[in-house]
């Protein structure tokens, strides 16, 4: 799931208020990731973030082109 909205929106108010806490009641069927701010490069930022749950950071290179490649649909 990813929100997106412009600044001031609201996102980070539903986040803590609804979502993070329903999901975390549900830990075994849901990745929680930390925040990310994706800038200039969102799937650098994803793939990091994805190599530090899994608790391999400097692994991100090969999330990277997981997510980045020709199959990356259904890659996680």
């Amino acid at each position: 799931m990813i929100i997106i909205g412009a600044s001031g929106s609201g996102k980070s108010s539903l986040l803590k208020a609804s979502v993070l806490p329903l999901l975390s009641r549900r830990r075994p069927q849901w990745v929680i990731l930390p925040d990310i701010r994706p800038e200039k490069a969102p799937m650098e930022a994803l793939a990091k973030a994805l190599a530090q749950h899994a608790g391999k950071p400097k692994d991100w290179r090969a999330w990277h082109d997981s997510l980045a490649g020709p199959n990356a649909v259904g890659t996680i």
